[in-house]
């Protein structure tokens, strides 16, 4: 993309295989995604190292065989994160040495977990782990590309587009690939997220409908109920609207507890539910 100008708003590529393999380092084995990822991929984006350090480009160009390897990956095969430095693993087989761990927590933009990941040069991976899984004519699962500029993000898919078209001799048939935009992949995830909180809207309003008629029901059952005390608060001076904000008050403030317990209940759930999926993505 950026040989001869063909691409010039953008700034740097990364090319990236990806497939699924069994991991070991001498005792019980794992089956992980392990991406084939050029150096540049660990600064295009952020990214937090814990022990060791990124492989680098000259690895890269070696195709030498260094792995940096998740949080969860390191305490799955060496029980902590801090021993995983200078260990050695196999990978489909073929032998590796972790040289950092990766602390990258996920984020909305992409469905993988850093944590859970294995990560080797892009030359290793394309020509010793999965040499027999390429294509002829495709050898990358996916190109990430960073602009100069991000608000000329749109022509720089244009000319991506272009570009790849080009490559790929396509004319006048439909693209053979897709290209998308972390802008349009934020989109695509609030839309989603304004659709869920419509729909929680929604059932909180049928919730209240119900509330509502319960509410009312029990109300009514306690007027026909107590005719009685109806009856001998009039007889002592009691007018129809006392009797009526008697009973206003009641339904309110059956309203409010009842309201209040179910907050704290929704705040007691959701504080629960947030410390579990904190210390799951933590770990």
């Amino acid at each position: 993309l950026m040989q001869g100008g063909a691409a010039p708003l953008v700034e740097t590529v990364v090319k990236e295989y990806d497939s699924r393999a069994i991991v070991d380092a001498g005792r019980d084995r794992f089956d992980y995604q392990v991406l084939g990822v050029t150096p540049n991929y660990f600064t295009i984006s952020e990214n937090v190292l814990g022990p060791g350090r990124y492989y680098s480009d000259a690895e890269e160009a070696s195709g030498a065989r260094v792995a940096v390897i998740g949080k969860t990956v390191a305490q799955d095969l060496f029980g902590a994160p801090e021993s995983a430095p200078g260990q050695r693993i196999t990978i489909g087989g073929v032998g590796f040495e972790v040289v950092g761990v990766l602390y990258t927590k996920p984020n909305q933009a992409t469905q993988q977990n850093p944590a859970e990941l294995v990560y080797v040069p892009y030359n290793a991976a394309r020509n010793r782990l999965f040499r027999n899984q390429l294509d002829a004519r495709v050898d990358v699962s996916q190109l990430t590309v960073k602009v100069r500029d991000r608000d000329q993000s749109e022509a720089a898919l244009r000319q991506v587009t272009a570009v790849l078209r080009e490559r790929h001799r396509l004319t006048y048939q439909s693209n053979d690939f897709v290209v998308a935009s972390s802008e349009e992949l934020m989109q695509q995830f609030r839309s989603i997220l304004t659709g869920f909180k419509v729909f929680l809207g929604v059932i909180g309003g049928i919730s209240l409908l119900v509330g509502g008629i319960g509410i009312m029901n029990i109300m009514l059952v306690s007027v026909t109920q107590r005719t009685r005390e109806i009856g001998l608060r009039k007889a002592v001076g009691a007018r129809g609207r006392d009797i009526l904000l008697q009973f206003l008050i009641e339904a309110i403030v059956l309203c409010l507890v009842g309201g209040a317990i179910g907050i704290a209940f929704g705040y007691l759930l959701s504080g629960a539910g947030t410390f579990l999926l904190v210390g799951v993505l933590q770990m």
